[in-house]
């Protein structure tokens, strides 16, 4: 039998390791909206991500109890995940958007005496 204090332990792991799982699927959902891949590789990534998070939660498991799954662990990573969706999730995304937003506007900056320069040699012919 699993002591109390470490069923607790093992608990707020599952709620931390939820947060994580919330975490890199929102930056799963960033990269398919500015890719925009083709639906069936979008079915095939989606597929893809959930393996590897199922991997990920499964070595936690080995590492942290053995790897017992218990309902608390399953409890834990949704709570993880709901805490994030609830708290974190709307952030998160709103900082990525501005980050991308202004790379682009920093990327066309730095571009622009490029695009000055094919204008003036375009004008020259």
């Amino acid at each position: 039998m699993i002591p109390l204090s470490q069923q607790f332990m093992g608990f707020g792991l599952a709620i931390a390791l939820g947060i994580l799982i919330g975490i890199l699927f929102d930056f799963y959902r960033i990269s398919n909206r500015l890719l925009r891949p083709p639906i069936m590789v979008t079915r095939i990534s989606d597929l893809l991500f959930w393996l590897l998070m199922t991997a990920v939660v499964f070595y936690s498991l080995l590492l942290g109890n053995w790897g017992e799954v218990r309902a608390y662990i399953i409890l834990g990573l949704i709570f993880g995940l709901i805490i994030h969706v609830r708290c974190f999730s709307q952030t998160l995304l709103r900082l990525a958007n501005r980050f991308f937003r202004f790379l682009g506007h920093l990327v066309k900056t730095l571009a622009r005496p490029f695009t000055w320069g094919n204008r003036f040699f375009r004008r020259v012919k």
